[in-house]
């Protein structure tokens, strides 16, 4: 078996390598980490607001065709569905934002401080290596195995992706109260028998 001792110096530049390639490392995990959540966050933003801009759209021209509308009943009734569907498509968006923004703060939280463990836990080791020119103290060494563990758990290296909820359900129930609002305004021009 391989075996050779390394010099104070030779396991300092080892140990500061390995502190400057996890701050490096840190830094790209955080990055990307947030990328991904805001760019998913941004596309369901986008599709819902051509949703809501769709039926602003369509109640407007409700709106603007009133003159023509023979049963007043069912045109308010159209109108204030599909009003009540970019009511709830508002809220849910709201909520939505919410929570997905309280999610990636703490997942950044949580890889924040599983990297901070791992950088202390090295610049421990370094400070010792620099006065004692050895790593006499294992808890150090045991803190940065345990950091490097948890980062390992917290994005699930070795197991099944954990599937996040679908919260897209919203937008069926939306598209189902437009069209129901939309059939009632088009059946509110249709002169009664």
């Amino acid at each position: 078996m391989f075996s050779e001792k390394l010099t104070p110096k030779e396991l300092y530049s080892l140990v500061e390598k390995e502190f400057h390639d996890h701050n490096k490392l840190w830094g790209e995990m955080s990055k990307a980490y947030a990328n991904s959540s805001l760019k998913l966050f941004d596309d369901t933003i986008k599709f819902v607001y051509r949703a809501l801009a769709t039926i602003g759209l369509v109640l407007g021209f409700g709106f603007a065709g009133i003159q023509g509308v023979q049963n007043i009943q069912r045109f308010f009734a159209g109108e204030l569905i599909m009003f009540s569907s970019m009511m709830f498509g508002f809220y849910k968006i709201k909520t939505i934002y919410t929570k997905n923004t309280e999610a990636v703060e703490s997942m950044s939280r949580k890889i924040r401080l599983v990297n901070e463990k791992k950088a202390i836990a090295l610049g421990e080791m370094m400070k010792e290596l620099r006065t004692e020119g050895k790593i006499s103290q294992t808890i150090n060494i045991q803190k940065y195995e345990e950091a490097n563990k948890e980062i390992l758990d917290l994005f699930r290296i070795g197991k099944r992706p954990r599937r996040e909820k679908d919260e897209s359900g919203f937008i069926t129930v939306m598209i189902i109260l437009f069209m129901i609002g939309f059939i009632l305004l088009l059946m509110s021009f249709i002169p009664l028998a």
